[in-house]
């Protein structure tokens, strides 16, 4: 099963690509979606869409993985991720994977695991500076 997970943020959305067996996980690729902050808000939740929907394309997740909002400095942090997560589970129902939000601490896990194989993969980091995402680290 391939699994794409997201890390909603405002600013820099995370995103990576799993391939799972049982309780085998293999790196198939992550990155990052940046947003400029001058940029109206509407306009950076246009570039988060648009960066992860070419991600769902070139990967094809049987899932995806949404972490849940579960921590903000302030209110209007925490209604920014909730839109953000909002668009994230639109894209996905858009594109039918077997969408499944799940719990903070189970994302964590999976974070672990990432960090793990992306560790394993000689730390390579799937971000660029030109604001958009980047799928350079196929393994």
């Amino acid at each position: 099963m391939r699994v794409l997970g997201i890390d909603p943020g405002s600013e820099t959305l995370g995103w990576g690509v799993v391939d799972g067996k049982g309780s085998k996980y293999v790196l198939v690729d992550f990155g990052t979606v940046k947003s400029s902050t001058k940029q109206a808000f509407s306009k950076r939740l246009l570039n988060m869409y648009e960066g992860v929907a070419e991600v769902m394309a070139t990967h094809s997740p049987d899932v995806l993985s949404v972490e849940d909002t579960f921590y903000a400095v302030n209110v209007g942090v925490a209604l920014k991720l909730g839109q953000v997560r909002g668009l994230m589970l639109l894209l996905a129902e858009r594109r039918k994977p077997g969408d499944r939000g799940i719990c903070p601490k189970a994302s964590q896990a999976n974070s672990c695991r990432l960090r793990q194989c992306r560790e394993a993969s000689g730390g390579r980091d799937g971000s660029n500076s030109s604001g958009n995402e980047e799928s350079t680290n196929s393994a």
